[in-house]
């Protein structure tokens, strides 16, 4: 074996991907992709529990989330567990807001509203960034990372200032989940004006900041 390694952490995330999806299967939340639309992105059943647990501990009322597909599924359906709450999930491609507008179940249509925006570009902080310039105005209290594809916009700048740009109209129980996207996460860190606690989990590829 040339990667022992590789191949032991490749053993855990496939492992990871199986308890999730039977804690989901459990609790009823993995038919909700049984679907043909899901393949053009299967679920991620590590990032689909960890959206619902998030969401489910933290009770937010608000969540942007940048970019659609399964979450968008979840964060509605855990926010219709809480009784309350509202996503506004965010696309910068027609084709893909419309794809994830044919499978959102009736029940949780209420709970999401879906929008396009541009992308913006410009400096913060020493560094080149780009930003949503079509943004809902709600005061989030978590905000999800996961759009868009910077390759479709920029070949240079990989970094997204989303998530430290709402921080100032956002309650204090802000809070941001980001999909693997380290230059968006160091960038995100390294501005942010408030206090959080950091989680990194590197076998499943995400990043939270919650308040301190």
């Amino acid at each position: 074996m040339r990667h022992p390694t590789r191949a032991l952490e490749n053993d855990k995330r496939d492992w990871g991907a199986f308890l999730a999806k039977r804690k989901l299967r459990k609790r009823g939340l993995a038919a909700m992709f049984n679907m043909p639309h899901a393949v053009l992105y299967p679920p991620d059943w590590a990032d689909l529990l960890n959206i619902y647990e998030l969401v489910r501990r933290r009770k937010p009322k608000v969540v942007i989330e940048f970019g659609s597909g399964c979450s968008t599924l979840m964060f509605a359906r855990a926010l219709a567990d809480n009784g309350s709450g509202h996503l506004y999930s965010i696309e910068t491609s027609e084709h893909f807001k419309k794809y994830t507008e044919s499978y959102i179940p009736a029940d949780l249509k209420p709970c999401i509203t879906m929008s396009l925006s541009g992308i913006a570009f410009g400096e913060f902080g020493g560094k080149k960034v780009m930003w949503h310039d079509t943004v809902p105005v709600v005061a989030p209290n978590l905000v999800y990372l996961d759009g868009p594809d910077y390759q479709d916009f920029s070949s240079e700048v990989e970094i997204q200032a989303d998530g430290v740009l709402l921080e100032e109209k956002a309650p204090s129980d802000y809070a941001i989940l980001i999909d693997g996207r380290l230059k968006p996460f160091a960038f995100t860190k390294a501005n942010l004006k408030r206090h959080y606690a950091v989680k990194v989990n590197r076998l499943h590829f995400w990043e939270l900041l919650e308040p301190a």
